[in-house]
């Protein structure tokens, strides 16, 4: 009976973690407070703080807006004990305190930039000394912190407007962005919470209103970002204990989580604020004018355990096929690992329709493993998306039979082992498919040609060793399956052997389209389709897109050794010429490097950068474009050359291929293709869905792929696709290499019409 209630209470213990909880709070009165105003702590470093007071020691009116009459801050810093406690109280160094405000500060996490607001501006000065001139309303401030601590270099924010304040700055955790308050007029409420991006070039977005699930019509203020991404706040217009309570809302990638309130003891009836915490200890401190305290605002130290938990969660779902049939799968065993290889959950495929589903936290990695007598087992990662109220994410489980053969030893020598060759995908016949047989020491044994009226095929072997059979067929990948001689089967089943082989779609050869210069070829000479590679702007690195064209051309040199490459490289026109040209050189290097590195030899291949003298697009200098079109111009093109001359290779832009509609675009999404999704139409496709959205698409992600499509379906969702394949194998590249790009919910998906299986 112990035992049972023991369960139970775990299970309800587990259950109330996984939901939205504020956490559970031990709160102090730190030492360090006077009789009069202490407040707005702010880490400085790991083992320090900064905080604010009045120079008289009198009462801050906690607005945005300077009150005539009230007395002015300077910012003062600490040390922490290990207790939370702030010992060591003194000024900061230098000339940072003037006879006017200074209030809430935010330090990069190198600590040599710190973002603070003060009433006041700088004047131009003759001297090194700082001059400076009261202003009615709170700015936001810059400063580059050197050697000694001094802040130094001071800016003011250009999204500053002497009309009204902005203040109460707060960098997120990597300092991309900077949240901070403002009562700018197109404030929500009396003061409302905004956002820029800090972009590398040290320039600044425009202010962002975080909107009415975070602003009211009231006052939000003393914004804070934790590591873990929580915007903790203050507000007296949403419900809580009494006047400005503490709040937090965690923000995803496009949505913000409902604000919660952090209850008692953080809140209590009268003013609570300028939270912060260090996650990796639980610890932190917020400000109060509570009664009980020393003075009329003091710092509280706490420390939380259980911390916060905002839920977030996602479904997956999806149906287990057969890879050949596309028949449904009912009862498969399906087994849920997350990244540390821990069994999360385990299940079963329905036992009428295959389907599966269940949910997850949300910004987790999983492997699923599914699992069914007779068949291989499939392992897929999924990486569930950071977002809330999404829809699932479906995947496709596609199972292979178990090809490998147990042959009895029992078995008389001189028995025939016999088979069929096949197209993976379609099932058709492969006549002239070669046939190997192979012993275990990987010496060849026989070889065979596949009946050229009914692709079979049949060795004649003794069965008292293992084998090893290798079919290959031209167009086609090679497959290998595996004979294992074991004993003590009760019966012997006809030894038969069904091979199905993938299509090779990487290379494709036309041995009827030749030309060098203007003239046809009559010999041996090959046309050869070649992608066109592309480069992320100011890099020269090889994306996982151009390894894949490039492994094509790698394969190509291979099968035909006479073969030379001549790389041309390109950059858009960004940037001065002498850069561009300096830009597109290290493209060509880089890619002659990667053959290189494949094993073809340095003299077989040649390279140069143009620059941007030779763009794809009618981009030069002076002209707006797209950045679709200067991705066109980011590009590296190939010369084929043997010893009859120069082939004119059929070199494809895949930016701008045959199937490619660029008028169609949709949002912000680069250019989008065409897929007919009319319900009449039965060709078989493979494609990668990367998105599912109830409107269009707004994620400026997408701007880097091509070759994208989409369809609106019954339930309402805009579902995005990219790439369109014969099969399934090119299919699941092509996802791998979405996922090293960033597209962690990527997942391969059959269409046949507007059905996907």
């Amino acid at each position: 009976m112990k035992k049972l209630i023991t369960l139970i209470l775990l299970f309800i213990s587990a259950l109330l973690y996984s939901q939205t909880t504020p956490g559970e709070y031990t709160v102090k009165n730190a030492k360090i407070n006077t009789s009069y105003s202490d407040f707005g702590t702010a880490f400085f470093g790991k083992g320090k703080v900064v905080f604010a007071s009045p120079k008289l020691g009198i009462t801050f009116n906690r607005d945005v807006e300077n009150s005539s009459g009230q007395p002015y801050l300077d910012l003062f810093i600490g040390d922490l004990t290990d207790e939370g406690g702030i010992i060591k109280k003194q000024k900061m160094p230098g000339d940072i305190n003037t006879k006017y405000h200074e209030g809430m500060v935010s330090f990069s996490k190198d600590m040599k930039t710190v973002y603070f607001s003060a009433n006041w501006y700088i004047k131009k000065k003759k001297s090194k000394k700082l001059k400076t001139k009261s202003t009615r309303n709170i700015q936001i401030f810059k400063a580059t912190i050197n050697e000694k601590g001094e802040w130094t270099n001071l800016k003011l924010l250009p999204f500053n407007n002497s009309k009204f304040s902005s203040g109460h700055p707060a960098l997120n955790k990597d300092d991309t962005k900077l949240y901070f308050v403002s009562d700018r007029p197109e404030s929500i409420g009396k003061t409302d919470i905004y956002v820029v991006d800090i972009y590398n070039d040290s320039t600044y977005s425009e202010p962002r209103n975080l909107g009415p699930k975070i602003n009211t019509i009231e006052r939000e203020m003393f914004p804070f970002m934790s590591d873990d991404n929580i915007l903790y706040f203050s507000s007296n217009g949403h419900p809580g204990n009494g006047e400005l309570d503490v709040f937090a809302s965690k923000i995803f990638d496009n949505t913000l989580s409902e604000p919660i309130s952090l209850e008692t003891p953080v809140n209590s009836e009268k003013d609570d604020f300028a939270y912060i915490i260090d996650d990796s200890k639980h610890k932190g401190y917020f400000s109060s004018n509570r009664k009980g305290g020393k003075g009329d605002d003091d710092i509280y130290s706490f420390t939380v355990s259980p911390p916060i938990h905002i839920e977030c969660k996602q479904v997956i779902s999806g149906v287990v096929r057969d890879i050949n049939t596309l028949e449904i799968l009912p009862g498969v065993q399906m087994v849920l690992f997350n990244e540390q290889g821990s069994e999360v959950q385990s299940f079963i495929s329905n036992l009428n329709d295959a389907s599966f589903s269940f949910e997850q936290p949300c910004d987790s990695s999983y492997k699923i493993v599914g699992t069914l007598e007779g068949y291989l087992p499939e392992v897929i990662e999924i990486k569930t998306l950071n977002d809330l109220d999404l829809p699932p994410i479906e995947i496709s489980m596609s199972l292979r039979r178990d090809e490998s053969i147990i042959v009895d030893k029992k078995i008389e020598y001189n028995q025939v082992i016999s088979g069929v060759i096949r197209d993976q995908n379609t099932q058709k016949l492969l006549p002239g498919a070669i046939v190997v047989l192979i012993d275990e020491q990987g010496n060849e044994l026989q070889t065979v040609v596949s009946n050229k009226d009914d692709a079979s095929f049949s060795f004649d072997q003794p069965y008292d060793n293992s084998y090893k059979i290798v079919v290959s067929s031209e167009g086609y990948l090679k497959k290998e399956i595996e004979i294992k001689s074991l004993s003590g089967l009760e019966e012997i089943t006809p030894f038969e052997i069904s091979m199905s082989l993938p299509p090779n779609e990487s290379i494709v050869v036309d041995e009827k389209n030749i030309t060098v210069g203007e003239s046809k070829l009559a010999d041996k000479k090959n046309t050869i389709n070649i992608n066109t590679i592309y480069f992320d702007f100011d890099k020269y690195n090889i994306r996982s897109d151009a390894e894949f064209e490039l492994d094509k051309i790698v394969e190509i040199m291979r099968q035909y050794p006479n073969i030379t490459i001549d790389v041309g490289s390109h950059a858009d026109s960004r940037g001065t010429n002498a850069y561009n040209m300096k830009l597109s050189n290290n493209r060509a290097k880089s890619t002659i490097q990667y053959l290189v590195d494949k094993g073809i030899t340095l003299n077989r291949i040649t390279g140069e950068g143009y620059g941007e003298e030779q763009t794809a697009t009618n981009c030069p200098n002076g002209v707006r474009c797209t950045e679709y079109q200067h991705q066109l111009n980011r590009r590296s093109e190939f010369l084929v050359a043997n010893d009859s001359g120069v082939i004119t290779i059929k070199s494809n832009n895949i930016l701008n291929s045959d199937n490619f509609d660029t008028s169609e675009s949709i949002a912000n999404s680069g250019a989008f293709t065409n897929y007919n999704f009319n319900p009449d139409n039965n060709t078989v496709a493979y494609t990668v869905q990367i998105g599912a959205f109830r409107g269009n698409v707004q994620s400026k992600k997408y701007d880097k792929l091509t070759n994208l499509f989409n369809h609106r379906y019954d339930d309402g969702f805009n579902r995005y696709f990219a790439g369109k394949f014969k099969n399934s194998y090119e299919a699941k590249k092509h996802m791998k290499s979405l996922k090293r790009r960033g597209f962690e919910g990527a997942f391969v998906v059959g269409l046949k019409g507007s059905e996907r299986f």
